[in-house]
């Protein structure tokens, strides 16, 4: 299996988060406000929390597409996901699987459908589960 490596995408909620914990940590520093303080302390922890164990227990997730088992044009086909949890302690929890446009590979069937997901809403430690998707 090829190494992996963390690849972090900033979505606008989290840059609206980053913004306004930089903006207590300012207003922290600027007032001297021991409250202001330990609000920053916690936006930083759990922001630091929230980017390690998920990045923990998603970094042991393997997940592999299932031959299709029969699709009709102009039908909706479903899409099987393997999904196994290679983790000890850590659980996966709300997973939502998709489908990576190659850039510089098209596939032929990208051309004529809409990209397959599938959603799992928890894997256990050491568990495998198989989640359906429509396409």
């Amino acid at each position: 299996m090829p190494a992996r490596s963390r690849k972090y995408h900033i979505d606008s909620a989290a840059t609206m988060y980053v913004g306004v914990t930089f903006i207590v940590g300012l207003g922290a520093f600027y007032s001297q406000n021991n409250l202001l303080y330990v609000i920053f302390a916690m936006a930083l922890a759990a922001m630091l929390v929230s980017g390690a164990v998920g990045g923990a227990s998603l970094m042991r997730i393997d997940a592999r597409r299932l031959p299709p088992s029969s699709a009709t044009v102009g039908a909706p086909a479903t899409v099987r996901y393997r999904l196994v949890n290679r983790a000890r302690w850590l659980g996966a929890f709300a997973l939502e699987i998709a489908e990576d446009p190659a850039p510089r590979r098209r596939d032929p069937w990208q051309a004529h459908m809409n990209r397959p997901g599938a959603f799992a809403a928890r894997v256990a430690p050491g568990g495998a589960l198989v989640v359906e998707g429509v396409a």
